[in-house]
């Protein structure tokens, strides 16, 4: 809201002089309500009516703009009764903006009164790298009525079928204003799906559940599918319709559906096997998934392997997931390894098959060796082996060499499993995108090497240049004359003294050490001792150097200020008329800049003689017309001294 704010202000900072302005240049054009009534917007120099900026990438009002989503863009809607003596009545503004998601947003303004013969409209485009919505933003709408910079509340309802309204406006450019309002760019909703499936052998737990991609089973054993459905997307699912495709070799066990959403248990009716079952109202978000739980007995025999997998559909998305079951009639040695990281310093708390994580940043894989065959597995080595990338920090019960850690364990009984845990460090990286493969192993006797994967992924963006500017101003003043008014041009006769401030500051982000010299004309000389430097709230000795190339130097930081003050002489013999320049010089490593004032000789006053008495002479009327030279000489010369000023260069 502080940039916006920004935005507004500056907007509204020279309101009153525009104004001001616009009424001289449009004096001549100006109309009455004698023939015509109110009319808004109808002289050349009227600003447009409405004009549009990003806010979150602080942009000038334009007539059209570029936004990404979840950026904040600003409306400026101006108005101006240009009809003197008349009074708009009732004066509505409206925008319409698109109530569907486009990639080029185009806003219309409209604005009317009760008592004016037409609409006015106008309109400003929003161009974006995507389908956007747009959504006006509650209580932003300020009003600068009658070219006041102090915003006033207005109600919310710019963007509605009616707009807002703000009252009678007069006619005459002292009651033109603006009123300003915000909205927000959003990605379309877009809901998502998936399902993720485990299995457990019922038989062998003793009725739990151990839940697993595979799992070991006999012959009339019973095992039992776990269906995780959740939506990834962000936006809600109506209807979500879950089926599971049994193989041959499993049988459904009847009245054993049950539903797990939040803390609610409720059984189901059959169905998931045939045809399927719907649950309503999925909203986005992993933890407001449900679980739908059922039983199935092995009717296969010998050893093969059953896949089961189950179906989610919701509309066009489809999600799809299968678990495993190794039916065995011998002995089976199986190992499960599963291997997933969690980014401990941004306080992850699931572990995942992989995450972001910044330079610095420590990351704790999570490796669980299960074994899911139906005999003690003997002589387990689990190795992991961490990439160059990655700097090893703990390992409990592991024994590191560098970047491999090892565990060992003698035995690992059927059904059981080893859970361990590893830390690392993201190690400084040079800019650029980076994805580190962190690999373990696990063998033991009799069964074959299993490897598993987690990943850390790692962007880091080259720093943000620090940008250089400065500001130099110089002035004099006629010490000799007594002046106490700094100017950037004056009037001395030969022979005078003169002082000259120079002032400088560093308005940009980086520390440098600039060098500052003055080209002193021949035509004057420096009077010694004159000279003052204070730099940064340091006072140092005046040298001559600052007259020569080599200069001044100082080391400047951002906000660091100086100034230089020194005294000339001008030579005696200068001619009446002529006119000299000092430049004073400001030189950085990635920047220069220089400001220089103008001196003219004057001719010293003689005795006057006794003036001839003149009859005066009639003076010109004063009307509009004969006014009106005067009028534009005098806004020329503040807009001359108004751009001097700006001597801010970068």
């Amino acid at each position: 809201m502080k940039t916006a704010k920004k935005t507004i202000k500056r907007a509204v900072k020279f309101l009153p002089l525009l104004i001001a302005g616009l009424f001289l240049s449009n004096l001549v054009l100006a109309r009455t309500a004698q023939s015509v009534g109110p009319e808004f917007n109808i002289f050349p120099n009227d600003p447009k009516t409405l004009r549009v900026a990003n806010s979150s990438r602080h942009t000038d009002w334009q007539t059209e703009t570029q936004a990404s989503a979840e950026e904040t863009v600003s409306f400026l809607f101006y108005y101006h009764n240009g009809i003197e003596g008349t009074s708009a009545l009732n004066t509505h503004l409206r925008v319409a903006l698109p109530t569907s998601a486009n990639q080029s947003i185009t806003a219309t303004g409209s604005l009317w009164a009760s008592n004016t013969a037409k609409i006015v409209t106008d309109a400003v485009a929003i161009q974006t790298d995507q389908p956007l919505n747009i959504n006006y933003i509650p209580g932003t709408t300020k009003w600068y009525k009658d070219g006041s910079q102090t915003a006033l509340d207005l109600p919310d309802g710019i963007t509605s079928a009616d707009g807002i309204s703000i009252g009678n406006i007069q006619g005459c450019w002292p009651y033109a204003g603006y009123v300003v309002f915000q909205a927000k760019l959003k990605s379309p909703a877009k809901p998502a799906l998936a399902i993720e499936k485990k299995v457990a052998n019922s038989t062998k737990d003793s009725g739990t559940y151990n839940w697993q991609k595979q799992t070991s089973a006999k012959t009339q054993d019973v095992v039992a599918f776990s269906l995780f459905v959740y939506n990834p997307g962000n936006a809600k699912l109506d209807q979500v319709k879950i089926s599971d495709l049994l193989p041959d070799g499993l049988e459904y066990i009847p009245g054993t559906t049950v539903l797990y959403r939040g803390s609610e248990k409720t059984n189901l009716p059959d169905g998931i096997v045939s045809g399927g079952i719907t649950v309503n109202n999925l909203n986005p978000g992993i933890n407001c998934g449900f679980y739908i739980v059922f039983k199935a007995k092995v009717t296969a025999s010998g050893n093969q392997k059953l896949t089961n997998c189950a179906e989610a559909k919701s509309g066009s998305l489809y999600a799809k997931g299968c678990a495993c079951i190794n039916v065995i009639e011998l002995q089976i040695l199986n190992l499960d390894l599963e291997k997933n990281v969690r980014n401990v310093t941004d306080n992850q708390d699931l572990f995942l098959e992989s995450t972001e994580a910044d330079p610095g940043d420590i990351v704790e894989f999570k490796i669980v060796t299960q074994n899911t065959g139906n005999a003690t597995l003997e002589n387990i080595n689990l190795t992991d082996l961490l990439p160059d990338g990655l700097i090893f920090q703990s390992a409990p019960q592991g024994i590191a060499s560098g970047s491999t850690i090892d565990w060992h364990w003698d035995n690992l009984a059927k059904g059981t499993n080893q859970i361990v845990y590893l830390r690392a460090k993201v190690k400084d990286l040079s800019p650029g995108n980076y994805r580190f493969v962190n690999t373990a192993k696990v063998k033991a006797n009799a069964v074959s090497e299993l490897i598993d994967q987690a990943y850390v992924l790692v962007k880091v963006t080259p720093p943000t240049p620090l940008v250089a500017k400065y500001y130099l101003d110089k002035k004099v003043l006629n010490v000799s004359k007594g002046d106490n008014l700094w100017l950037d041009n004056n009037e001395a006769y030969a022979g005078d003294i003169l002082e000259y401030r120079v002032y400088f500051k560093n308005i940009g982000e980086k520390t440098e050490t600039v060098k500052l010299s003055d080209d002193l004309p021949q035509v004057v000389s420096y009077i010694d001792g004159s000279g003052k430097v204070k730099v940064a709230g340091k006072t140092y000795i005046f040298s001559g150097k600052f007259f020569t190339t080599d200069g001044l130097k100082f080391v400047l930081a951002p906000d660091q200020e100086g100034t230089i003050n020194f005294r000339v002489k001008i030579s005696s013999s200068l001619g009446t008329g002529s006119i000299f320049k000092n430049t004073t010089y400001l030189v950085a490593p990635s920047i220069s800049l220089s400001d220089y004032v103008i001196t003219r000789i004057k001719a010293r006053p003689t005795q006057p003689e006794q003036p001839e008495i003149v009859k005066p002479q009639a003076l010109p009327s004063t009307g509009a017309w004969s006014v009106l030279p005067a009028s534009i000489m005098f806004a020329l010369a503040n807009y001359v001294w108004f751009e001097k000023t700006k001597k801010i260069l970068q």
